[in-house]
């Protein structure tokens, strides 16, 4: 084999003890940081709780919910516009184009250029 099949293979091998090891206790933790960031009011936080579990539901490859939390920080982001949780809410376009690329293209383009009007 050459070196990027033993690459590819060895990173598939990988790819599942890393989600159900890492990304589905990240989760968790993103969870109870925004259920905290919720009860103190923290906007920000709030923002940073919903792209850090978009970004990881992304990365375990359920797409519905990532859209989701992208959903709830669009709406958190109209609701409220402050200079710090506008650059949370504008780290959102990143997961839009990874999640365009790994589900449904034309759903997430729509979904975009609805939020940022």
């Amino acid at each position: 084999l050459s070196t990027t099949q033993t690459t590819k293979i060895t990173h598939k091998n990988l790819e599942g003890r890393c989600v159900n090891t890492f990304y589905a206790p990240s989760a968790l933790y993103y969870l109870r940081h925004l259920s905290l960031a919720r009860s103190l009011k923290d906007y920000a936080g709030i923002a940073r709780a919903y792209n850090s579990l978009a970004a990881v539901y992304t990365n375990m490859g359920e797409f519905s919910k990532a859209a989701y939390f992208l959903a709830c920080n669009r709406a958190l982001g109209k609701e409220v516009s402050t200079a710090v949780t506008i650059n949370a809410f504008l780290t959102m376009s990143v997961f839009f184009i990874i999640l365009s690329a790994l589900h449904s293209c034309m759903t997430m383009i729509s979904f975009m250029e609805h939020s940022l009007s």
